[in-house]
């Protein structure tokens, strides 16, 4: 167990460190919120750019905490095709919350971003503070391919070990600290997992910006 997102971060910089060797023209892309505070002590490890990626879960009719698929900022998809049967999920109901989160996605966009950078033939290291599903990360790979960077790292604490071959069959590299096989939630492994809010992941973003907006 970690005894905050903040130590997991420093075990993973380390983590990477070894895994990751002589590598330049990174941009560390952080899942907000709760991967902010791993990404920027990452980013801050290495001196490396830091920006967001921001997917979003893809809620079951009456039942958004139920995901049955996810989609990326930047147009990467996936759906749960098991849970989509057996749910009885029509295409009508699907463009709707696709849509929605769509929306959401741009709110906090605008919301969070100081700083655009440009992705193509850049090593980009996507980093949370742990994986689930591995549906959102999973969809920001698959968004994150369109800028034709020159690889996709994931970086987390911890995942589930039945998600490692999903996340290695999308990302070039997969980084990490744990894989446990019982596994329920990211926060078990965490003595202090706290929200994280809007105020702070914009707080972080400005301190590596040079080009500070007002809040």
């Amino acid at each position: 167990m970690f005894k905050d997102r903040l130590e997991a971060a420093k075990l993973l910089s380390e983590k990477i460190k070894e895994n990751l060797r002589n590598i330049n023209d990174a941009i560390v892309l952080a899942i907000p919120r709760g991967g902010i505070i791993v990404g920027a002590e990452v980013a801050r490890f290495f001196g490396w750019d830091l920006d967001i990626t921001i997917p979003r879960k893809l809620g079951a009719p009456g039942n958004p905490e139920l995901a049955v698929g996810a989609i990326g900022e930047h147009g990467g998809l996936v759906i749960n095709d098991r849970a989509y049967k057996l749910l009885g999920i029509d295409k009508s109901y699907l463009d709707k919350v696709i849509e929605r989160e769509k929306k959401e996605i741009e709110r906090r966009s605008g919301l969070y971003r100081t700083k655009r950078f440009d992705y193509k033939d850049k090593n980009l290291i996507i980093v949370d503070d742990g994986i689930a599903t591995g549906s959102t990360v999973i969809a920001s790979i698959r968004g994150l391919r369109t800028f034709e960077p020159k690889s996709i790292v994931v970086a987390v604490p911890v995942l589930p070990f039945e998600t490692i071959d999903l996340i290695k069959k999308e990302a070039d590299v997969l980084i990490y600290l744990a894989a446990p096989k019982e596994f329920w939630a990211v926060g078990q492994f965490y003595a202090d997992f706290g929200e994280v809010k809007d105020e702070e992941v914009i707080r972080i973003l400005k301190e590596f910006s040079k080009d500070i907006k007002d809040s």
